[in-house]
């Protein structure tokens, strides 16, 4: 499922703990409302002044678009494709700044983000909060030349 402009989102993402089986760390998921429009005032959309090939970045939000779970540790650089010159990484964001928490989202969830962002930014890539505003904490996921 692909939407085209950031008026039509139509989801939004509350924050909900679950563990990992076997593992100590607690693990944050975004996970979808219906009926919402986001405003993504907490990690709004970004332009940068890159020349990427809009067409890699499409193939990254297929790709994603048919993977599973994707997860960021906290205070690291999630890579999640990398196809051409373009490469789509995450990070999690906090209003406050603080990166203390790992978090997973749907893939699918950030191929849409994605796709936002290669619709209105083009070649320029840029980056965009996964979830919006909804939450206090979010992935923001970047399209760019680098890893961010």
């Amino acid at each position: 499922m692909r939407f085209l402009a950031i008026a039509c989102a139509g989801f939004a993402a509350i924050a909900t703990a679950a563990s990992i089986s076997g593992a100590k760390a607690s693990v944050t998921e975004l996970v979808p409302l219906r009926n919402i429009t986001i405003n993504n005032v907490q990690y709004g959309l970004i332009c940068n002044t890159e020349q990427l090939n809009p067409a890699d970045t499409q193939r990254c939000v297929d790709l994603l678009e048919g993977r599973g779970m994707c997860f960021v540790a906290r205070e690291q650089s999630a890579h999640f494709c990398e196809w051409g010159s373009v490469k789509i990484s995450g990070r999690v964001f906090t209003q406050f700044g603080a990166q203390g928490q790992d978090m997973t989202t749907r893939c699918p969830y950030v191929a849409h983000t994605v796709d936002v962002i290669n619709q209105n930014c083009g070649g320029s890539g840029g980056s965009l909060g996964v979830a919006g505003s909804e939450v206090p904490i979010d992935i923001v996921a970047h399209v760019s030349g680098h890893w961010v």
